[in-house]
């Protein structure tokens, strides 16, 4: 996990992002900052490989629901009770959410699409919102607000509006289908597209500019690696 207090009248007014210590948020006007917690999925079925298996949108290994649960129980997440809890609409990440919120009573609970991970490999392909609202309803009594998803679209990066109509949305199946044969393979593995820098950046800014409009105050927000790290510079490990 890492958590980190951010001043969001300062915040955006320097080109770079300031994370601040916890030293100067204890002496700060509290009214002025936000603290967010973020916590890495647990080790998802794909993880264990070297190389991309085509596992599309997969869950979590034994090792990743026991590392969630481990992250559950730690000090500083046990007793953090955030206004909002944020996750990705990737399954690795939903599942973890609702393992390491066990015990938490915050009702807003939204799934946020900006901080889904970077694409680099199958398992940041997606499934379609009216597969996951079917299989994730809620998280540990709580309902999940999906209002920033639409229905029957492709909400993850996609190279271009070609491959979006040559899939059909909102036919995945055939999206995947393009997605194996994208680039030729290599050392016997399919390759697909990777999603460019300045596409998650774009996230990454936008997220940044939805934290300082909510009215949470804290906020826990279960992500992925890539994107943790472009937002704190933290390389943080599985359920970290």
């Amino acid at each position: 996990w890492h958590e980190g207090a951010y001043d969001v009248n300062k915040y955006y007014t320097s080109p770079e992002r300031k994370l601040v210590s916890e030293e100067e948020h204890k002496t700060t006007d509290h009214k002025q900052w936000k603290t967010v917690m973020f916590i890495r999925h647990g080790q998802s079925e794909s993880n264990p490989y070297d190389w991309d298996p085509m596992f599309f949108d997969p869950g979590l290994t034994e090792l990743g629901e026991q590392q969630a649960r481990e992250t559950q129980l730690k000090e500083m997440v046990h007793n953090f009770e955030p206004e909002l809890i944020l996750c990705s609409p990737l399954r690795r990440t939903l599942f973890t959410c609702e393992i390491v919120t066990q015990g938490k009573t915050t009702k807003r609970r939204k799934i946020q699409p900006l901080v889904t991970e970077c694409e680099t490999a199958a398992d940041d392909i997606g499934s379609l919102k009216r597969q996951l609202v079917a299989e994730f309803p809620q998280c540990n009594g709580f309902d999940w607000d999906w209002s920033l998803m639409e229905e029957d679209t492709f909400w993850f990066y996609i190279p271009n509006t070609e491959i979006a109509r040559a899939a059909k949305a909102p036919a995945l199946p055939q999206l995947q289908q393009i997605y194996r044969n994208y680039l030729p393979e290599e050392d016997g593995h399919q390759q697909g597209w990777s999603e460019p820098k300045w596409s998650y950046m774009k996230r990454v800014h936008l997220f940044e500019t939805y934290l300082t409009k909510t009215k949470a105050n804290k906020i826990l927000t279960v992500s992925h690696g890539d994107f943790i790290e472009a937002m704190t510079g933290r390389d943080l490990p599985n359920a970290g």
